[in-house]
């Protein structure tokens, strides 16, 4: 009995959540309320502080949640060598920029306004990067068969970096579509990789 208790209280933190997300990606930010919450998880707002203590909770576990779905989603593509890893990898992100921003129907992405007006946003979202650059560069030394040199990965992530961002700002804002900036990393991956390669 005790079991379906905690279950039962998981599944319902976990649809408060994805109403959570829903409304960020709708409203925004100024959209969002508690009584809005309750309503669309089907919850009462005493059930709702029964998970978490406040706004600024609920906002932070929903930022996190959405991230790690997303961690999950960029490393769940195919590579069997070297230029398929390097350009899969940002691909892979950019489509999902893409699905988020058909998600959403604010004029901004919203999780860029969370992460300018609270410094442990900014946080959550860097210890992610850093995830994902450890687990990237994991893998790129099973194919090199030794460590990358310092100054070529910094070389290789500060033009990953530059570009995800760049298009992810592009895609929310200008709403530009993503495959042009698909087929222009294609071209640039190979460059990549020749340019790391060299006497590695």
């Amino acid at each position: 009995m005790k079991d379906l208790r905690i279950e039962k209280g998981k599944k319902t933190k976990e649809n408060i959540l994805l109403a959570s997300l829903e409304i960020l990606f709708k409203e925004g930010r100024n959209g969002f309320s508690i009584r809005k919450l309750a309503q669309r998880a089907g919850v009462s707002s005493g059930n709702i502080y029964h998970h978490f203590k406040n706004m600024d909770e609920i906002l932070e576990e929903a930022f996190k949640y959405d991230l790690k779905i997303s961690s999950t989603l960029m490393k769940s593509f195919e590579f069997n060598d070297l230029e398929s890893l390097i350009e899969n990898f940002v691909v892979n992100i950019i489509t999902i920029f893409k699905q988020k921003k058909e998600n959403c129907q604010t004029s901004h992405d919203p999780f860029l306004e969370l992460v300018s007006t609270n410094k442990n946003f900014l946080a959550i979202l860097k210890n992610m990067e850093s995830d994902m650059k450890t687990w990237f560069m994991g893998e790129l030394k099973k194919f090199l068969k030794k460590e990358l040199p310092k100054e070529k990965e910094k070389y290789l992530t500060d033009i990953m970096s530059l570009y995800i961002e760049g298009a992810r700002t592009n895609i929310f804002f200008i709403k530009k579509d993503t495959e042009s900036y698909i087929n222009t990393w294609r071209i640039l991956s190979k460059h990549l990789v020749h340019t790391i390669t060299e006497e590695v």
